[in-house]
């Protein structure tokens, strides 16, 4: 596995993102913490994006709060654009954000952030519409992947130069792109029913295969780079699992109570954790046996989203508190897992 793993991974330190963690063991899932945090002006969810090697975390909502992993404070809020923020991912080793701010007084624009500093360093100004637009990074390449004038755009993400742009393989746009690094592939979900996912071959910037059949409503995917396996959720009560090697559905996981929303995989003890918007609540798959299990982790109103540090042991739950069913209730839970 690591001799695999070194040789697809073109960045040592990502590599050892991947591996450092198997040394680690599991233990009970518990709340931690939990973290005041701000939606977009638009009232579209917050994202939320680690760095391991820095113990930071971020939450893009209304900018970009700055999180110590270890006190779990607000150590700065970097303010970005017009404050509606759609979309955010963090290159863990040249400490870069990328994020898209989607704003009625501004230009849409995507930006990008130097995280030791905190600053703006770059931006490009796009005539992307609603809904705002998501992206994706692979900091194995430095390739950044945002959804605009309905197709797929590859950028430089140190010059934001325009590398290539892949149409959509259906009506979009896509409800999430995700890259595995591992293997250079891009993956863009559509909530569709039944769920329908592109699969982007990213040393060409073509468009491999699309998969239909996935679970009802696809909405959120994550990827487990040791076993190249992708996890989609659909938000009417399903995951999908899918063999990233052949393109093939291995099975769909039925009946999971509530609506699912986002999904981040733990690759080190193969468990899988689901943000359950209707239940207030992260339910939890069992990646051997593709299982539901009984133990679920309460968190705050309306979870939406996830972002977990395998390294560190830590999964994040962005809390959108939806139609404001609770005073200040937008906030992030943190779940020690290990």
């Amino acid at each position: 596995m690591h001799i695999y793993l070194a040789r697809k991974c073109a960045n040592v330190a990502v590599c050892l993102l991947l591996i450092f963690p198997l040394l680690t063991s599991a233990s009970a899932q518990t709340v931690i913490a939990t973290i005041p945090a701000s939606n977009g002006l638009q009232g579209d969810p917050m994202t939320l994006a680690v760095n391991p090697f820095t113990n930071r975390f971020y939450i893009a909502g209304d900018g970009i709060e700055v999180v110590d992993q270890k006190s779990n404070s607000v150590l700065q809020t970097i303010s970005v654009g017009g404050g509606s923020l759609s979309s955010i991912a963090i290159d863990p080793v040249r400490r870069m954000a990328y994020v898209f701010d989607e704003s009625g007084s501004e230009s849409p624009a995507l930006y990008a952030i130097n995280l030791t500093t905190n600053t703006i360093v770059n931006s490009l100004v796009t005539n992307a519409g609603y809904p705002p637009p998501m992206l994706a990074l692979n900091p194995a390449t430095n390739r950044l992947y945002v959804e605009l004038d309905g197709a797929i755009t590859v950028f430089d993400a140190s010059t934001f130069a325009q590398i290539a742009s892949i149409p959509y393989s259906h009506s979009g746009p896509p409800a999430q792109i995700a890259v595995n690094p591992a293997t250079n592939r891009i993956y863009m979900l559509y909530n569709l029913f039944p769920g329908f996912m592109q699969v982007i071959d990213g040393n060409t910037n073509t468009t491999i295969t699309t998969m239909t059949g996935l679970a009802e409503l696809a909405i959120s995917l994550d990827i487990d780079p040791f076993r190249n396996l992708i996890y989609v959720s659909g938000q009417i009560g399903q995951v999908s699992v899918v063999n990233g090697a052949t393109n093939g559905l291995i099975t769909t996981i039925n009946n999971i109570p509530g609506q699912p929303e986002g999904i981040s995989v733990d690759p080190v003890h193969q468990k899988i954790y689901l943000a359950n918007s209707s239940l207030n609540e992260v339910q939890i798959i069992d990646g051997t046996s593709n299982t539901l299990e009984s133990t679920t982790i309460p968190v705050g109103n309306y979870p939406d989203n996830t972002a977990i540090d395998y390294l560190h042991g830590l999964l994040y739950v962005g809390n959108t508190n939806a139609f404001n069913y609770v005073a200040n209730g937008t906030t992030v839970s943190v779940i020690k897992l290990y």
